[in-house]
């Protein structure tokens, strides 16, 4: 899957360089972050396996390719779009897949991926609820 989301970011014209990928220590509990420069963190400190570390970079692989493929309309700091990305990645990436979710996928896996987008850019500290 990262090799096919790097082909396709290449193919639009917003290929990932090499060197783009850090493993960093965050103190929010996240998993990882994709930032308009084109970079990708990965949260190391919160990472316990290979597969979460991929997981992590696909979700943000996929974010990029959004960012990519809507620029410059998508606004990460408005709330519906970065909620329409993390729907879009909720889906795509199998972050609610029931082997990492097992007691949530037992419910719906579309209101799974609802509930999981909201939450996130609820707290994302971007999106400001007046």
């Amino acid at each position: 899957m990262v090799k096919f989301l790097l082909e396709h970011l290449e193919k639009y014209g917003c290929g990932i360089l090499d060197g783009s990928c850090w493993a960093v220590h965050c103190e929010k509990k996240i998993a990882g972050v994709y930032t308009r420069r084109g970079w990708i963190m990965v949260c190391s400190n919160h990472m316990n396996m290979q597969d979460e570390v991929n997981q992590v970079v696909i979700h943000e692989l996929i974010h990029a390719f959004d960012d990519c493929r809507a620029a410059p309309m998508v606004n990460w700091a408005n709330c519906p779009h970065h909620a329409c990305s993390e729907i879009r990645v909720g889906h795509l990436s199998g972050d609610c897949h029931c082997k990492r979710e097992f007691l949530l996928c037992q419910e719906d896996s579309r209101i799974v991926n609802k509930l999981s987008s909201l939450i996130k850019t609820l707290c994302s500290s971007k999106c400001n609820f007046h």
